[in-house]
């Protein structure tokens, strides 16, 4: 068997990694020569103006293109510091190689170039969740889709900072997302160039909230139809809702409110469910209803998902972040069926603010790789990974017969993170 190669593609191959494109994600409808045209060349302009942060690949069998892959290199805001993050899009395989681990081999040589490249953790959007689950992938950032009436919006009688934005705009809502981005844990760093070409676009309209000449928030949103026979019903789709402050929210919530002689429906992305409070009926029209008389009010998405590539660099950085602590010595018995290196054994010592390979502790924890990765990112504590039988834990010595204390817990405090990661950047 020809041994199977993974290179950036030359310019004359990318219309055959597109051909295999459109008939691996036929819901992307590129079913004419304009359409899959249309899309090499944005492909094309994407890498060479990405300023080598974008890079399309493809795997081979001799001179046979069997698939491909996008691969990113973002910078991610990691419990407050700005860490590299590697991420892969548009993974696709030829239908004529399916179930021959052309997606596995391509997956395992994402994994190996960004570790070599001393990159420590990883993300994408899955097409297929369970398969990158055994890959290594935890689940991460979630989504919930709210669909409320107009009027269940508060009208408090304001707006006047709101208004549109132009394309003279870009920098300023650079400005407003670089520095959400920068204080929430999760959040990619994104350039002012994207939000030009968002605006050149116009495939979504930018309302945003200026005050003293500074954007403080903004909401992308786009209208479309509901009704093939009537053209006057609407939906509004917010893709993306900025504010974290009450006087932005109270004016978005009365601008969405005034629309209730146009608008059905306003469909709503939101990172956090407690959006629902912003509510005054949160019920999304589907009238389903769950025993107990539980309304349904969004629904609940599974998005990006993350892998550490480096255990032993990643544990370093989170134990020198958080300084010394009083919390006792504990052993992680690291396990990764993709990544020989991480398997390995990481003592911590808390006090020291350290880590070693060798070493003793009274508390060990055996963990794979994927949960691992779920625990460091915030998306689950320690203590409910055991609960759900996702980890095992041994004590020894003085912890065997320790009472009341509870060392996931403190464990939990030392090394976990009390938010859970959000992220807005698609690829």
């Amino acid at each position: 068997m020809t041994k199977r190669l993974v290179r950036e593609l030359k310019s004359g191959e990318y219309g055959e990694f597109v051909d295999i494109v459109s008939l691996a994600y036929p819901g992307m409808k590129l079913t004419t020569e304009k359409d899959r045209a249309n899309l090499e060349k944005r492909l094309k302009k994407s890498v060479r103006e990405s300023e080598g942060d974008v890079s399309a690949v493809g795997i081979f069998e001799g001179e046979e293109l069997l698939g491909g892959a996008v691969y990113y290199r973002f910078k991610m805001n990691n419990r407050q510091e700005i860490v590299p993050m590697a991420g892969i899009g548009f993974v696709a395989v030829s239908l004529l190689k399916k179930k021959e681990h052309v997606a596995r081999d391509l997956l395992r040589h994402f994994l190996e170039y960004f570790r070599g490249k001393d990159y420590e953790i990883a993300s994408l959007y899955a097409f297929s969740p369970e398969f990158y689950k055994k890959m290594g992938f935890c689940f991460g950032t979630r989504f919930f889709c709210f669909k409320g009436k107009p009027s269940s919006f508060t009208d408090y009688k304001v707006k006047s900072h709101l208004r549109y934005a132009v394309l003279k705009d870009a920098d300023k809502l650079h400005r407003c997302y670089d520095g959400f981005a920068r204080k929430n844990h999760g959040m990619f760093l994104r350039k002012k160039k994207n939000f030009e070409k968002s605006l050149k676009d116009g495939a979504v309209k930018y309302l945003v909230y200026e005050d003293g000449g500074r954007i403080k928030g903004y909401m992308a949103f786009a209208l479309k139809n509901t009704w093939k026979e009537n053209f006057l019903r609407e939906q509004m789709d917010v893709h993306v809702m900025i504010a974290d402050e009450a006087d932005v929210i109270r004016e978005f919530s009365t601008f969405l409110n005034t629309q209730k002689d146009q608008i059905d429906r306003i469909e709503v992305d939101a990172y956090d469910p407690d959006f629902i409070h912003l509510l005054s009926d949160p019920r999304d029209g589907s009238e389903n209803l769950r025993p107990l008389v539980a309304h349904q009010v969004a629904t609940d998405n599974t998005a990006m998902m993350y892998r550490i590539l480096d255990a032993e660099k990643f544990i370093k950085r989170m134990v020198k972040g958080r300084g010394k602590s009083e919390c006792q010595p504990f052993k992680l018995k690291i396990t990764d069926n993709f990544i020989s290196d991480n398997n390995r054994d990481i003592t911590v010592f808390p006090n020291r603010a350290a880590i070693s390979d060798k070493g003793n502790a009274d508390i060990t924890i055996k963990i794979d790789i994927m949960n691992l990765a779920a625990f460091l990112t915030g998306v689950m504590k320690l203590q409910k990974l055991h609960s759900y039988g996702l980890i095992e834990v041994s004590a020894s010595g003085s912890k065997r017969n320790s009472g009341g204390s509870n060392p996931l817990k403190e464990i939990d405090d030392y090394l976990g993170y009390n938010v859970y990661p959000i992220c807005l950047t698609p690829f």
